[in-house]
């Protein structure tokens, strides 16, 4: 709570008698505050429901003054009728109302006032005003209710009734109000809050001072109890203790304060006993210390130089496998380099005898094509030596029609040569058969000419037709022994490829060794290049192991000297 922070939050000097009433007052102002308000709500809700009931009697009223004037309501444009008599005006009906019974009352015709004693804020009466829209409004004219409440009037609130007149179809043609104002009843509990604020004072002081009073007594013997606990806190364990006699809580506090400073005593000498055990432990303690330090350095010695010698052989025989590692390695890079050699070398004659092997198949192939090809050429030749053979047999058999031509050429001549000398004895009659004749001659003539000369051509083409067949018939034997040689060529090609082809398969063979010998041989370098590499890591250990050797050496001496120093 912000009061509770509040009083936290006072300076640390402020004593407890103080707060304490602080505490008090607050506590009391609250709850009058709290009480106050709850009696000042009870009064108003009272004073309301008074209000309330006062202006039912006021409306009683009002209605039995308009009673008397009789009972038959009629609204006749803004004329509210009673009885036929028209009530607007009748100001004496409402100023009895509030001369009798207090607050106001007004007669509306419809929803304008026509008689009231509500006054405008200069003074005069409020007639001809209209009620204002709102939850009275809406009670009287849309509902066909009475309103019980409070409502504005010109500005000012009021607690009011409105009741509706009705004409005798139940229609409202007009209301009755009465209303007192809430600003006089406010002005009331104003009065009487201010009155009970006064009062809360009044009785608050006197409650106030008796607390304070009433506190330092019961407080007081607190500094007694004070001054027992800051002498044991400093060491004055004989000063007496008060309110140890009492039965109430400061008795309790007090012999709590004694319990505490006898304990404080026994503290006290437990701990310079215990002051003196410490300090014989301590002495007793550097004697072990001594002690323990020579046997340690003594023991730290012989196993420092004892490890000092082990790593010094460990980094010699580390040195010398390192170097034999090396050499192997180099040996190894050697033997690689030249297996490398020897492979590519194999695998250049590996590749020359696959291709020696190709042109050898190659040879074999173009010997077998000219051997088919010789056998062609025995089988032209054999042809060529028919034809040939045929065309001399033609050749005499054209011979002889040729000569048969020949001789009938010569009979022709003579039949022509008669018939030339028959012309001739005819005379004239024979002219025309002499020429024929004559023509007849010459043609029998060129015929045989002509005839010789094939016979002579023909003599000659037997002559060289004879020659062709001897030639054609030497070109048969020459292309047979050349077929036969070119079979033996062929037969000697085939062996030549299947030995090259056997010596490729070798060399493959070879290189394939070759190469394996050459991964094995690069593999043990690279086992011997990871052998050094842990020769290498192992001698840096090892120097490692060394320096850590010497710096514990150096440290366990530190060690030594601080427990010689204690």
């Amino acid at each position: 709570m912000p009061v509770f922070a509040t009083l936290a939050a006072l300076p640390r000097r402020l004593g407890v008698v103080p707060r304490l009433v602080l505490l008090t007052l607050l506590s009391v102002v609250c709850v009058a505050a709290v009480s106050s308000g709850t009696i000042l709500l009870q009064m108003r809700q009272y004073a309301l429901a008074q209000s309330q009931q006062e202006l039912e009697s006021n409306l009683a009223m009002l209605k039995a003054l308009l009673a008397l004037q009789g009972r038959e309501w009629r609204l006749q444009g803004e004329t509210l009728l009673l009885d036929g008599k028209p009530v607007n005006g009748r100001m004496e009906v409402v100023d009895t109302v509030k001369a009798v019974a207090g607050g106001v009352a007004t007669i509306f015709a419809g929803d304008t006032r026509v008689a009231t004693n509500v006054t405008r804020p200069d003074g005069g009466r409020a007639v001809g005003t209209k009620l204002a829209p709102g939850p009275a409004y809406d009670a009287v004219f849309r509902r066909g209710e009475a309103y019980h409440g409070v409502n504005v009037i010109l500005g000012a609130e009021h607690q009011t009734i409105y009741e509706p007149i009705r004409d005798p179809e139940g229609r409202v043609v007009g209301l009755l109000f009465v209303g007192q104002p809430l600003a006089a009843l406010m002005a009331t509990q104003d009065r009487l809050a201010f009155t009970a604020l006064w009062t809360g004072a009044a009785v608050t002081l006197p409650v106030a001072l008796a607390v304070w009073w009433l506190m330092s007594l019961v407080l007081r013997p607190l500094k007694g109890l004070a001054g027992a606990v800051n002498a044991i806190a400093a060491g004055q364990f004989d000063r007496p203790v008060p309110c140890t006699e009492r039965h109430d809580q400061l008795g309790e506090i007090g012999r709590a304060v004694r319990s505490l400073g006898e304990g404080a005593r026994q503290a006290r000498a437990l701990e310079a006993a215990a002051e003196a055990q410490r300090s014989q432990a301590a002495a007793a303690q550097r004697q072990m210390q001594a002690a323990l330090a020579g046997q340690i350095e003594s023991a730290v010695g012989g196993i420092a130089r004892a490890l000092g010698g082990e790593v010094e052989r460990l980094e010699s025989a580390t040195r010398a496998v390192g170097e034999g590692t090396g050499a192997a390695a180099r040996d190894a890079g050697a033997a690689t380099e030249r297996a490398q050699g020897a492979t590519r070398n194999v695998q250049a004659v590996a590749a020359a005898a696959d291709q020696l092997a190709a042109s050898v198949e190659e040879i074999t192939r173009r010997v077998s094509d000219g051997a088919a090809v010789t056998r062609q050429a025995v089988e032209a030749v054999d042809a060529s030596d028919a034809t040939v053979a045929g065309l001399s047999a033609a050749a005499a058999r054209i011979g002889d029609v040729v000569k048969l031509i020949a001789d009938i050429a010569g009979q022709t001549n003579l039949l022509a040569l008669n018939a030339t000398i028959e012309a001739a004895r005819a005379g004239e009659a024979g002219k025309g058969f002499a020429v024929v004749a004559s023509e007849v001659k010459s043609l029998a003539n060129q015929t045989a000419r002509a005839t010789e000369e094939i016979g002579t051509q023909i003599n000659a083409m037997r002559s060289a037709t004879g020659q062709a067949v001897q030639t054609v018939r030497g070109i048969a034997q020459a292309v047979g022994r050349m077929d036969e040689v070119t079979s033996a060529i062929a037969a000697a090609v085939e062996e030549q490829s299947a030995a090259t082809r056997e010596i490729a398969r070798n060399a493959a063979a070879a290189a394939s060794g070759t190469q394996g010998a050459a991964d094995s041989t690069e593999r043990l370098g690279a086992h011997v290049g990871t052998a050094a590499g842990a020769l290498e890591a192992l001698r840096e250990a090892t120097t490692a192991v060394a320096q850590q050797g010497q710096a514990l050496r150096q440290e366990l001496v530190e060690v030594v000297g601080r427990l010689r120093a204690g």
